[in-house]
């Protein structure tokens, strides 16, 4: 039957095991809700220390994820805005509407972008294994590391509208 709507998909996806693994690490700094100010408006943004860079000044590992209920192509384009300052941006689609973009899934792999996708009974699958890169915007990077490393805020909200 699949999700109703996007609030719904962020609900089961933000208590997936797979998240929940990141939000309980004993490694997570922060996580934000739709936040503002980076470079469009990702549903979901989990901050991670990084103790393997931390001798070189990288101190973050920033994930992304923009959830859909099916429009995979916009869900690319904006995930790949998101590496602007994330190092691992991922696509979380429901799973009753997953197959094109599974379809079109050298396109995810070209953006190095993750696809998951998540049934309504919680079922996480992941078709795309996201990989790690630099940010491609400093500045933007710069900013999301000093509004986590100073204020340190766990902002699990209600999710997209």
């Amino acid at each position: 039957m699949g999700f109703r709507t996007e609030k719904d998909l962020f609900g089961a996806a933000i208590s997936s095991v797979y998240i929940q693994k990141m939000l309980n690490s004993d490694l997570n700094l922060a996580c934000f809700v739709e936040p503002k100010g980076l470079f469009g408006i990702p549903d979901l943004v989990i901050v991670n220390a990084n103790p393997c860079l931390a001798s070189c000044g990288k101190q973050l590992r920033v994930f992304a994820f923009e959830m859909k209920l099916s429009n995979w192509r916009r869900a690319l384009i904006q995930a790949f805005k998101y590496r602007a300052f994330a190092h691992c941006s991922i696509v979380l689609i429901d799973a009753d509407h997953v197959g094109p973009a599974i379809s079109h899934l050298d396109q995810f792999r070209k953006s190095r972008i993750g696809l998951l996708s998540i049934a309504d009974d919680g079922h996480l699958r992941i078709h795309n294994r996201p990989s790690f890169s630099a940010p491609y915007s400093t500045m933007l990077e710069t900013h999301l590391s000093e509004k986590v490393l100073n204020r340190s805020p766990r902002l699990v909200g209600v999710g997209p509208r």
